[in-house]
């Protein structure tokens, strides 16, 4: 069975001492606080936060991934840099080579 996460039965509770107190205060159950009875019904919903997120803060998932994608594509970019890089040395060595073969003859 899985744990009460919306808190349902704390909720539906009448035995506690803020519910005793405001149905003597002259609240009804069903209705909201304040003069005009316009605030919330319920109670206050419970989210569980991100680690090292303060309260109030969501996660930034789409920021974080985005960053992600875009260091692997300058990665992508440098690797590929690297590669022709060194293909043009090996081509700048193997004519040197050759040049050096013809002035031997």
């Amino acid at each position: 069975m899985l744990p009460d996460t919306q808190n349902k039965k704390w909720a539906q509770d009448t035995d506690k001492f803020g519910y005793q107190m405001l149905l003597k205060m002259g609240w009804k159950a069903g209705n909201g606080l304040g003069k005009n009875q316009q605030g919330e019904v319920t109670h206050v919903k419970v989210e569980k936060r991100e680690e090292s997120l303060g309260m109030g803060m969501e996660a930034d998932s789409a920021g974080n991934s985005a960053f992600v994608g875009q260091i692997q594509s300058f990665n992508e970019i440098l690797k590929s840099l690297n590669n022709s890089k060194s293909k043009l040395i090996v081509k700048k060595c193997d004519s040197q080579n050759k040049r050096d073969k013809k002035r031997q003859v």
